[in-house]
């Protein structure tokens, strides 16, 4: 969504004053994804950071005791989209036979990283 420009009137003891404000509102959604397939053990969690940080994407990923690899992923609507893809192709090495997601509450994460 584009920002707005938005006028606000305050009273000053001399005059009164136009501040012109810039107002931004920025969309963000998050993901728990769920990779099932050949993930583990083939590199899959470092591109997936690495993906994640092409795309300006953060949270988390890991490694779940099924073989499975569990990501929750928020950013923007577009770059998020575009970074589950990703998940479904996986990095190359490695076989995604399916990736299951949900929306969820952004938690407001500040970087993508492995965890354990």
């Amino acid at each position: 969504m584009k920002g707005r420009k938005k006028y606000i009137k305050n009273f000053h003891p001399n005059n009164l004053i136009n501040l012109h404000v810039n107002c931004h509102v920025v969309v963000m959604k998050h993901y728990n994804i769920r990779v099932l397939g050949h993930v583990q053990g083939v590199g899959f969690r470092y591109a997936a950071r690495r993906t994640a940080e092409l795309y300006n994407v953060s949270g988390f990923v890991r490694n779940e005791p099924d073989g499975s690899v569990y990501i929750e992923a928020e950013g923007k609507p577009l770059n998020l989209d575009m970074y589950l893809e990703w998940c479904r192709k996986g990095p190359g090495y490695g076989r995604v036979k399916k990736v299951f997601h949900t929306a969820s509450t952004v938690q407001g994460f500040l970087k993508f990283e492995i965890r354990t």
